[in-house]
């Protein structure tokens, strides 16, 4: 617009004396950044103007710059015509045109001075933006009449118009650049919704791969679990209708004797004998592998709902390994594999005999590396071994994983946690000279429901779950897990976890401190023992194992026969220690019983003992199949003394009659 303000001013400059002088002031404008359009455009200020040229032959500074809220008259004209749109007349005679703008006019009128002047706005109508505006002045010789004015209005016209081109073509160039860049805008918002659609359907897709690979393991996982319950459950029935066809034919083997008066043929019967004693074991061995494949399903329930729990208690190490070793002795002895235990020179070094850790949780580690290790060792040719070892180590890094694949950690290794307070690190060694594995078997140790490839579990079994557990197990208790493996050569599996050394216990103190109670062992043939059972199966079995090892059995099939059975022992308040009546040494009590259950009861029997009503403490022993560590708690915290999980053996029980009768 610039350019038609100097081309106005040099038109009035060359023409002749019907305008003695020309003032041209524009509006102030400041520039401000408009989003719409990605540039910058101008915001007039309408209310001040300045001097952008003029055509006369006088300077005056005082009118350089106007500001329309001036009280000068000069300026109440202009703004006068800013707000109607209309050209305004100023004369000397009213002083509204300044007496220097009356010398303007002498160079082109002949010396004359002007004597009115017309102030014309760049609008030709009320309300629209005023970018200039033009003072002209009238020939002083010359009336102000009709003609004088309609000529006026045309140039007001002519003026008016021109500006108004000027800024419908900036409005236009506005409007396009708003266009242009709103294109711009939808097509990167578009190309954004692509992207987020792309990605949407990405997750999407990747959502629905792990949904149906969740799927797929979970099914996989029922069809392996219900496969490894009623394989062995399979074997279980198969071997007790063998034991009964040899009882049978022991009957027979007898009847015929006593009927004919003959002597049993000792290898007939040595024969049948040993049929028995080996669908013994068959069930034994069987019903071990169903109560690990429960035990792993359990932990792994516990582990996905973050309920595993770390409960480091003090133990001594070369009596924890001793009981591994006892523990899969006889399993080791049958698939004639050599199985020996080991403490590395790190354990002296290192001063390690008590440690402060949960011995539970290493076991579990330990058996499901030891099953494993017996697993792929017991079918290959040659000698077979396998080799547990311990040792000690004061930073995590321990030696022994030296050349071994380690696994990632599922915890920050580094992260310290409220269960695990270390200031030594035990690592446990399982190494074997079974079958080995390939590259690619060895990619696909410890994933969830994972085993080696598909001939692992058709030639061996297994859920796929228990080197996943072991992992969590260890990362849990501030440690890590790694192995090696090579074809016909075995495999070696070495874990760490925290633990802190401790002071063996003492036993007896001098002086002024507690002597703890020795318990003695208890002599079964002394000891009466209450069995509240509902199940009666459950009930005949155990009482039947429980005399036969020397025990007298009472029974009562829920809580409430219990109590009723205690208020007609000599236990019972008022019936002194008449040998008449029932003695009870310990109860086994069951949890899940009609009527009233095995909770329940404890805190009748307690409440009871507390009142004076029962005379002595009685042992309670918790036997449930409910095997959470937290349900084993309830029952102690309402009460029992100890408790054990169903399945157990004869031999388990008994560890803990002993630990709970004095």
């Amino acid at each position: 617009m610039t350019s038609f303000w100097n081309a106005m001013l040099q038109g009035i400059s060359i023409g002749d004396g019907d305008i003695s002088f020309a003032m041209l002031y524009r509006a102030k404008f400041h520039e401000e950044y408009a989003a719409e359009a990605d540039r910058q455009r101008h915001v007039i200020d309408d209310q001040n103007f300045t001097l952008h040229g003029k055509v006369g032959s006088e300077e005056s500074a005082r009118l350089q710059q106007i500001n329309l809220l001036s009280n000068d008259p000069y300026a109440r004209c202009m703004k006068e015509a800013v707000r109607t749109g209309n050209s305004v007349l100023i004369s000397v005679k009213n002083g509204t045109l300044p007496s220097e703008l009356c010398k303007e006019s002498r160079q082109r009128c002949y010396g004359d001075d002007a004597l009115e002047a017309v102030i014309i706005p760049s609008i030709y109508s009320y309300g629209s933006e005023v970018h200039a505006l033009l003072v002209l002045g009238l020939p002083p010789r010359r009336p102000y009449d009709d003609d004088c004015a309609n000529w006026i209005h045309s140039v007001h016209q002519f003026f008016a118009n021109t500006v108004t081109t000027f800024k419908l073509a900036e409005a236009r160039a506005f409007d396009s650049a708003v266009k242009r860049i709103a294109a711009v805008r939808a097509e990167q918002i578009l190309q954004a919704e692509l992207v987020v659609q792309k990605r949407e359907a990405e997750l999407q897709a990747f959502s629905l791969n792990e949904a149906i690979e969740a799927k797929r393991q979970q099914e996989y996982f029922i069809d392996v679990t219900s496969h490894e319950i009623r394989n062995p459950l399979g074997a279980v029935i198969l071997s007790a209708d063998s034991i009964s066809i040899s009882l049978s034919q022991i009957q027979e083997l007898v009847k015929k004797s006593v009927s004919a008066k003959l002597t049993i043929d000792p290898s007939s019967l040595s024969e049948l004998l040993e049929g028995m004693t080996e669908s013994v074991d068959t069930i034994t061995s069987c019903s071990l592998h169903q109560k690990r494949i429960t035990d792993d399903i359990l932990s792994l329930s516990k582990l996905d709902s973050n309920l595993i729990e770390i409960c480091p208690s003090s133990f001594k190490l070369s009596s924890f390994m001793d009981s591994i070793l006892e523990t899969f002795k006889a399993e080791t002895g049958r698939a004639n594999i050599t199985f020996g235990a080991t403490q590395d020179a790190s354990i002296k070094l290192h001063d390690v005999e008590w440690v402060q850790a949960d011995p539970g949780r290493i076991l579990q580690v330990m058996t499901n590396l030891v099953s494993n290790a017996i697993k792929f060792t017991a079918t290959v040719d040659g000698a077979r071994s396998i080799t547990i070892r311990v040792g000690a180590s004061r930073t995590r890094d321990v030696p022994i994983f030296n050349g071994l694949i380690m696994t990632k950690p599922l915890i920050d290794p580094n992260g310290k946690t409220d269960q695990v307070k270390e200031d030594i690190y035990l690592w446990f060694e399982v190494a074997d000279s079974g079958c080995g594995m390939n590259a690619k078997e060895r990619s696909k140790m410890f994933q969830r429901f994972s085993q080696a490839s598909p001939k692992t579990y058709s030639k061996y079994g297994g859920s796929g779950l228990g080197l996943f557990i072991s992992k969590k197990l260890v990362n849990l208790q501030g440690g890590s897990i790694g192995f090696n493996s090579e074809t016909d050569k075995g495999t070696t599996f070495a874990f760490s976890i925290g633990a802190s050394r401790d002071k063996a216990p003492n036993i007896l103190t001098n002086g002024s401190s507690t002597t703890l109670p020795i318990r003695k062992a208890a002599q079964p043939n002394n000891l009466s023992v209450l069995l509240v059972e509902d199940n009666h199966v459950n009930q005949v079995v155990l009482a039947k194992q429980l005399r036969r090892v020397g025990y007298t059995v009472f029974t009562a099939d829920n809580g409430q026969e219990a109590f009723d059975f205690l208020k007609s022992s000599r236990h019972w308040k008022g019936h002194g220690k008449s040998s008449d009546l029932p003695r009870v040494d310990f109860i086994c009590m069951d949890i899940e019983m009609p009527i009233i259950d095995g909770m329940t009861c404890t805190k009748m029997i307690r409440q009871a003992q507390q009142d004076g009503e029962i005379t002595n403490h009685i042992p309670i022993i918790a036997v449930t199949a409910n095997a959470r560590s937290e349900q084993l708690q309830a029952a102690i915290d309402v009460g029992m003394d100890d408790g054990i999980s169903k399945p157990f053996r004869i031999d388990d029980l008994e560890k803990i009659i002993e630990k709970v009768v004095v």
